[in-house]
């Protein structure tokens, strides 16, 4: 009488029973699979972003600017350098250990500053190092100088024969002359 009046019926309740228990089974069976992607994902995540940064300190890129025109780059590290016509600039695509670049042409540098990391810019004939600052740099290959012009902050230009730890410190508004053919500096 009572289960009538509840209106209980024991073939239904198995009959539940046994859907409940089927879609806790493929419950658990989802949340497995799904446990196991996001875990291969992220492991495949982090492995390639590391070496993915790797190959990106290793990838060099050349930047050609056609006789004419200007160009605006905008490095890894936050520098920004202005190319004029018919420079060239070759630099990594991301800066890791060391912040080098070089240049054959003429370019004015607005370096991010990082005490740790100088900015080091080559060209044949000079390299200058710097900290932070913004300096214009000459240096065509075929010009007969190279010059150096400092707007913000100090450099040290280092000519060609000299060590990275050697050359000669320039302050705001100073400039250096290198004449290619004799290496005299001015």
């Amino acid at each position: 009488n009572i289960n009538n009046k509840i209106n209980f019926d024991p073939v239904t309740l198995q009959d539940k029973s046994k859907k409940r228990r089927l879609f806790l089974h493929y419950l658990s069976v989802a949340s497995v699979i799904i446990l196991l992607l996001v875990s291969s994902a992220t492991l495949m995540y982090f492995h390639g972003y590391k070496s993915g940064t790797k190959e990106l300190a290793h990838t060099q890129v050349e930047i050609n600017v056609p006789l004419g025109t200007i160009s605006t780059i905008a490095l890894s590290d936050g520098s920004q350098v202005i190319l004029n016509g018919g420079s060239k600039l070759i630099y990594p695509a991301t800066f890791i250990h060391n912040r080098e670049v070089t240049l054959s042409g003429e370019g004015f540098f607005d370096v991010a500053k990082y005490e740790k990391k100088p900015f080091i810019v080559h060209t044949t004939k000079l390299s200058t190092k710097v900290l932070g600052t913004r300096f214009g740099f000459k240096a065509y290959d075929d010009d007969s100088q190279t010059i150096l012009t400092l707007e913000e902050g100090s450099v040290n230009a280092i000519p060609a024969n000299y060590h990275l730890n050697e050359g000669i410190i320039l302050r705001p508004n100073q400039q250096i002359l290198m004449d290619n053919q004799t290496g005299e500096l001015i």
